[in-house]
């Protein structure tokens, strides 16, 4: 259907009325809308282009989460499906619309780079890099509003501390804890109100606001203790992380890269493990064990390969010849489910070490 108008301000007018009659539109479509409604025919063009620049930055499938994370760290949490309502009723004038624009496009570069660990934003910084990698292959984004505006308020120093702490609460609470991600959010957001309001500018303050969200080492042992992380698909990379940060602690400073390092995941008891195994991990069982933690280790590729589904008494010699720390300390007589739990227990006496922060001290 072709619809004729006067000009282009009463283009937008209609395409909101027909929002109103059903069509479904995204809040990126009703917002761009409503914001060019309100700017003067003069303005337009303008507005136009530092909307393009933002869309091209962000990408539109990403704008709508980008929309609602800018907005809910400088203001109170707001849930998806409300987020336009909540923009329409604060911005009203043109002035407000290109205050908007400047500061989401002034937003956007850094929320990428946030997302990417090597953006030229990081450039030389290693240890912010390092963060922004554990955070992406942890699968969270409640953080990323939070390190968004403190990114212009606290200095160097104490942002770097700021990135350690959200990596290590998120890998505690989010990664081995499984805990649900609404309170986080929450928190997050009031911690973010209070950066942007300058009533806070250190990290210890944050985790102040934030330390229901640091599990205890208790709790955080205890979930340690009994996971079960697959070691194909997406968690490959994760078991990888989790294994050469233990091997790097147990090397007494080592700093093995688990994308770098050549290193192969074994498994102690087989993925597919045959009758030679089943004397020690019943049939009944193996699924419970085989992709638990305390299973794993890492071993040259080639020692791999040649020990093969072998029974553990056979595989030891492998591991006593390898030059990693996590292999060569499977210096037990036997594999048995109490082996391999009481294993486990002692990384998870290690994890509580590297995944924790002083202000917990």
């Amino acid at each position: 259907i072709r619809i004729e108008v006067e000009d282009e301000l009463s283009a937008y007018t209609l395409f909101e009325t027909l929002n109103y009659r059903g069509v479904d539109l995204t809040v990126t479509d009703l917002l761009k809308n409503y914001l060019f409604s309100l700017i003067s025919v003069t303005d337009l063009q303008i507005a136009k282009d530092i909307w393009k620049r933002i869309s091209a930055t962000v990408g539109l499938e990403k704008f709508p989460t980008f929309l609602r994370h800018y907005w809910i760290s400088k203001n109170p949490m707001v849930r998806q499906e409300q987020l336009f309502k909540i923009i329409r009723s604060n911005i009203k004038s043109n002035v407000d619309v290109f205050g908007l624009l400047r500061n989401l496009e002034g937003a956007a570069l850094l929320y990428i780079a946030l997302q990417d660990p090597l953006h030229s934003e990081w450039s030389g910084n290693r240890e912010r890099m390092k963060r922004i990698r554990e955070l992406k292959l942890f699968g969270v984004k409640q953080q990323l509003p939070l390190l968004m505006v403190a990114k212009s308020v606290f200095n160097d120093a104490e942002y770097d501390k700021l990135l350690k702490l959200v990596s290590v609460v998120s890998f505690r609470y989010n990664v081995i804890g499984s805990r649900q991600a609404n309170r986080m959010e929450e928190l997050y957001n009031e911690a973010c109100r209070k950066v942007f309001k300058r009533e806070i500018n250190r990290t210890v303050d944050i985790f102040n606001q934030i330390k229901e969200l640091y599990i205890s080492d208790e709790d955080f042992m205890n979930d340690f203790t009994t996971i079960q992380i697959y070691s194909y698909g997406r968690s490959k990379k994760l078991v990888r992380y989790i294994l050469f940060e233990l091997e790097n602690l147990l090397m007494q400073g080592g700093d093995r890269d688990y994308e770098g390092d050549p290193a192969t995941i074994e498994h102690v008891l087989p993925e597919s493990s045959n009758e030679g195994w089943y004397e020690y991990f019943p049939q009944s069982i193996v699924e419970n064990y085989k992709y638990r933690l305390g299973n794993y280790t890492i071993l040259e590729d080639h020692l791999n390969r040649d020990c093969g589904d072998s029974v553990f008494e056979h595989k030891k010699e492998y591991y006593r010849r390898s030059q990693y720390e996590l292999s060569k300390r499977l210096n037990v007589n036997e594999w048995l489910p109490s082996t391999l739990d009481a294993r486990q227990r002692d990384m998870a006496n290690w994890a509580k070490t590297i995944w924790r922060v002083p202000y917990a001290d």
